[in-house]
């Protein structure tokens, strides 16, 4: 059985290697349960469901991301710029050995390895499918125009140049 840790800043509270956490209540450590919240991301319609511990001090509630909480516990601060990460991508798994201190763009492979962004056909927003984005590029390369491609495709010239140059569909 894995050993539970003070909380730094918060000496009612303490957590283990499992991400799960005893608060002292009664004269005696009692389990303390999790909530899964809804965070928005950058992008307004990319909801993120992340777990989040309620601390108290002081009188006042203090929600806290349980996978940072972990991390700063038992590894320490996160270096500047970096962000807790899970490695199997599930924000629900907040056991120590799934979590590491890693940027933004670290957590971003993380989500594109587990196959946790929809791209392509699987994007709700896509107006092209695989076959399509081949074609496209093919035409383009024997000399056809965007703008008739983007007709022809029912979606904008530009959408056509991002497919072309690669900055879209780059798995295709």
């Amino acid at each position: 059985m894995s050993c539970f840790r003070d909380i730094p800043g918060f000496p009612r509270y303490r957590v283990n290697e499992e991400g799960l956490f005893q608060s002292f209540r009664a004269g005696d450590w009692r389990p303390l349960g999790t909530c899964m919240k809804n965070v928005h991301g950058k992008e307004k319609k990319r909801n993120r469901r992340i777990a989040f511990v309620n601390l108290w001090r002081d009188r006042k509630r203090h929600d806290i991301r349980v996978a940072r909480l972990v991390l700063e516990v038992f590894v320490g601060p996160p270096p500047p710029g970096m962000q807790a990460c899970h490695r199997d991508d599930n924000s629900a798994n907040n056991k120590l050995e799934n979590l590491y201190w890693g940027t933004p763009v670290q957590n971003k492979e993380d989500a594109r390895r587990n196959d946790r962004i929809a791209i392509g056909v699987r994007n709700g927003n896509s107006a092209l499918s695989e076959s399509e984005v081949i074609q496209i590029r093919k035409r383009v390369a024997a000399g056809e125009t965007k703008r008739g491609l983007a007709r022809e495709y029912g979606v904008t010239p530009s959408a056509i140049r991002h497919v072309v140059k690669m900055n879209t569909w780059k798995h295709v």
